[in-house]
Parts: C-alpha cells; structure tokens; sequence
C-alpha cells in the first residue's frame, strides 16, 4: 500500500526536489528565525532572480546535450562592459549595447571554437570562462565600476510593492520559457 503510494511520487523529480527545499527553509528558520523574515526572503529572491534568467538558457542548452561553464564569467564580464561604456559616455543605451554585444561576442566566440574548430562543449567554454574572468578583472582593474543611472539600476534596484522588479521579470520569463517548452514544437 505504502509503495504503491510513493512510486509515483518519487518517479518525478519536482516533488523531491520541492520536499528537499520545505526542509531547508524550515531547517534554517529553526536555526536562525531571522532567515524566515520578510527582507531576507526577498533579498535571497532577488539574488536569485538573475541566476533564474541564466540559468533558463541553459536548460536549452543542456536539452541539446551540450554544456556552457563560461556563463558566469561571461556575465561578470558583459557587465563591465556596460560598466565601462557608462564611464565612458554616460548613456544607459550604450551601456546596455555594451552588456549586449560583451556577451554575443564571448558566446560567438563559443560558438565558433564548438562548431567550426570541432573542440568539446566542455573544453570550449572552460577556455572561455577563463578568458572572460581575466578580461573583466583585466578591463575593471580587478575593481568594481560605479553606476548612478537609474535607468541601468532599475531592474536590480526598485519594487513593486514587496517583489522586487527583477524577480517580476524572472517570473515572467519563466512563464514564457515553460510556454516555449511545453507549447510549441521547439519545446
């Protein structure tokens, strides 16, 4: 009885996997109650909100049975970019051409050592995690860019109500995603 039960359950991965988070969180609100506090619950969500965005490429990625270990670094990378594109003009368009274009061209570059030079996924973006860590701490002088343009702050900075705007765009971007993978022939 209890078997026939259970094997569904754990058949799927999402039930584990929520039960798994239901113990966290409730482990670290027994050992610390300020873990459970509305701030820290959404500090921890809009820390979250842009490895959720990363990590929905990704999943295409890993369903065409590849593998990109270079995102983070491309991130920090694309974001000096903006950084310095701020410094240097000031405007939030270029600074956002500059996020946009940093990380087209580290994935271009990806793209190309994979597909036309033939060298594994794996092997391919390790070499550019590489690179794009040594050029963002080359290009920042290993220190952080200051950035005052609301414009360019908005998505990290401001809320709506509780939420912050980042996570409102992760959650539609999820929903977006699942409709892309469950509704149409991509998917």
């Amino acid at each position: 009885m209890f078997q026939s039960w259970t094997s569904p359950f754990l058949r799927r991965n999402e039930p584990v996997l929520i039960a798994v988070l239901l113990v966290a969180i409730a482990v670290f609100g027994w050992i610390d109650p300020r873990f459970l506090s509305t701030g820290n619950l959404v500090s921890i969500a809009q820390q979250s909100a842009v490895i959720a965005l990363i990590s929905f490429a990704m999943t295409a990625v890993i369903i065409a049975r590849g593998i990109d270990i270079s995102v983070g670094s491309n991130l920090a990378c694309s974001g000096i970019a903006a950084g310095l594109a701020y410094t240097a003009t000031g405007s939030a368009s270029l600074s956002l051409l500059a996020a946009i274009g940093g990380g087209a061209a580290i994935g271009l570059l990806n793209g190309a050592l994979i597909g036309f030079a033939g060298i594994s996924p794996f092997i391919a973006t390790l070499a550019t995690m590489a690179f794009a860590r040594g050029l963002a701490l080359s290009l920042s002088g290993a220190s952080s860019i200051a950035v005052a343009d609301p414009v360019l702050l908005f998505a990290g900075r401001e809320t709506i109500g509780l939420l912050p705007v980042s996570v409102i765009i992760a959650a539609v971007c999820l929903g977006l995603w699942w409709f892309v993978l469950n509704r149409t022939v991509y998917g």
